[in-house]
């Protein structure tokens, strides 16, 4: 479990294809849920800048499962290309 850098959502990992799921702390509000590999993930660091999530998968020794959220920038870029 974790906090992203400003505490606005909460990060708690699981033990299957639903690796880890971001929430609202306060309603508790699942709002995204990110896919990963059957494997349990134990522990969760974010970034400085909160656009990294890494989890490490015990199993496997010191191995980091790690996620890069593209910046508000691109994400806007994409959407427009897409006609959304």
């Amino acid at each position: 479990m974790a906090f992203t850098p400003d505490a606005s959502r909460l990060v708690t990992l699981c033990s299957n294809r639903a690796a880890a799921k971001f929430r609202d702390p306060e309603s508790g509000l699942e709002l995204l849920t990110l896919s990963g590999g059957s494997t349990m993930l134990r522990y969760s660091r974010f970034s400085h800048n909160g656009g990294t999530l890494l989890a490490s998968r015990p199993d496997k020794g010191n191995v980091w499962q790690d996620w890069h959220a593209p910046s508000l920038e691109r994400i806007a870029e994409a959407e427009k290309k897409s006609g959304w």
